[in-house]
């Protein structure tokens, strides 16, 4: 019997289990929320980090909490060197709108696990947990200690992945099954900020939606103080629209627009829903003309997918065209606060972007808070060990053709050495079902799935690449 099918026989041996497992996870509602003690990234995060914990507790390996630096640490093995599995068990708010399940009630259809978290990224947790289970269970010989990170903050900051690098050792080599196939050898930077409106609004009281930098915005709440001649106006337009609706509550009216999500560091095909409303309320004749010329402003910042209002767009031999997106607006001290997330490749300036942003925002009277601006990194250059990682995708998929990649997403691969995103899921299993909405079904989307026969895949994908990573750091 080969290698490979030795790890089919214990996939099959163990699918209920990883099914099982996973399902269990999901059902934690790990969003971020205000710390409390023990947990710093609110008591559901550390919730699921002991339920992660667990799990390689089960399996007799050495595991540690360290709960005021909200990750988890597991050990297998002894060797001179170390390699790294980092995965995380936090996830981006669920939203509404989903079709056929509640959020954290995973359930399986059609060949997938539906929940949030399903696959960004509690199915990274998972498919770590049984690639070393594999390893222990088959006898795999390795000359290297496997390090199994599982953090609780990878959505809202890395403020784990900083602990890690502060407190523990750096692996020689590290995976973080958070991203797709082939293989990850670069990301792009991240930059974050708050743009907050210099104006205040004088009919218009509040303007509320979402609350992750990285999910565009895909529901917004935009609250009017009512006058009979208002609703007219916004009734006929809304009807006209087919995306917005108008309600009354008191003296208020209740303007909500929807749009479609997407991740931020991928906004093609998104809508943003406060682009939507921001498009009608700036021509509405019943408002005042303050209120109308801060939603054209709001526009002018919205519009497209590159950074085309702040003058950044860029392209990147690698890692293509830079992204802006919004996912995040509401009231800061009276004033309208809307949040960016731009993703930009290493050829491109941080100072000279934050520079340029600075610039077109001080010329509309807004201001900015800037959060984080992280460059990206590339590490194409350590070919033994992306070539071992190549390898292992190759043999399993017969995708003798497959090449490295550079990614537009952050993940913890950013905040180490030598590390490199790989996937969970192999994606030549599965196409999502053709009946999906629009905007349902991927991660940070209603209806995030996961194939259930691509995820075994995907963990034989990640037990090969273990072994050949040990084989190429150890010539």
């Amino acid at each position: 019997m080969t290698l490979t099918d030795r790890i089919d026989e214990f996939l099959v041996v163990h699918k209920s289990e990883i099914i099982h497992d996973l399902k269990h996870l999901i059902q934690i509602p790990s969003v971020k929320e205000a710390a409390a003690p023990g947990a710093p990234n609110g008591a559901p995060c550390a919730m699921a980090l002991n339920a992660s914990a667990k799990l390689f507790q089960r399996m007799g390996l050495k595991t540690k909490i360290f709960e005021n630096s909200g990750y988890a640490l597991a050990e297998f093995g002894q060797g001179d060197k170390t390699i790294g599995l980092f995965s995380h068990c936090d996830v981006v708010p669920a939203g509404g709108g989903w079709i056929y399940t509640e959020p954290f009630v995973p359930i399986e259809k059609s060949g997938f696990i539906v929940g949030r978290g399903a696959e960004d990224n509690k199915s990274g947790v998972v498919a770590s947990v049984y690639a070393v289970k594999a390893i222990q269970e088959l006898g795999f010989s390795l000359n290297s200690k496997l390090a199994v990170f599982v953090g609780s903050d990878e959505e809202s900051g890395m403020s784990d992945a900083d602990a890690f690098v502060r407190e523990q050792n750096m692996p020689d080599v590290s995976l973080v099954p958070d991203n797709s196939f082939p293989v990850y050898v670069g990301e792009k930077g991240t930059m974050r900020f708050f743009a907050q409106c210099g104006d205040l609004f004088q009919q218009v009281r509040s303007v509320s939606g979402g609350s992750a930098f990285n999910v565009v915005l895909d529901e917004v709440c935009v609250t009017i103080t009512y006058t009979d001649a208002l609703q007219k106006e916004l009734t006929e337009r809304a009807e006209q629209n087919g995306k917005i609706q108008i309600k009354q509550r008191g003296n208020e009216l209740i303007l909500t627009a929807m749009g479609v999500s997407k991740h931020a560091s991928a906004p093609e095909g998104s809508e943003n829903a406060l682009f939507c409303a921001a498009n009608l309320l700036k021509s509405c004749s019943e408002l005042p003309q303050a209120d109308r010329n801060i939603f054209s402003a709001v526009t002018e910042l919205l519009k497209g997918f590159y950074g085309e209002p702040f003058g950044i767009k860029h392209q990147d031999k690698n890692f293509g065209r830079l992204t802006c997106a919004n996912g995040i607006a509401k009231m800061d001290n009276g004033r309208l606060a809307l949040s960016f997330d731009i993703r930009y490749g290493t050829e491109a300036d941080g100072k000279t972007i934050i520079d340029n942003i600075n610039r077109v925002l001080t010329s509309k009277n807004w201001g900015m808070t800037e959060l984080e601006n992280r460059a990206g990194f590339n590490n194409d250059a350590e070919k033994e060990v992306v070539n071992a990682l190549l390898a292992a995708y190759q043999t399993v998929s017969g995708d003798y053709g497959a090449k490295p990649q550079y990614s537009a997403g952050a993940t913890y691969a950013a905040h180490l050495k030598n590390a490199f995103s790989v996937g969970t899921c192999a994606p030549y299993k599965f196409k999502l079902p053709e009946t999906l909405p629009q905007g349902h079904g991927g991660i940070h989307q209603k209806d995030e799935m996961l194939h259930i026969a691509g995820f075994l895949e995907g963990i034989k994908i990640l037990i090969l690449m273990i072994l050949n990573a040990d084989k190429a750091i150890h010539k």
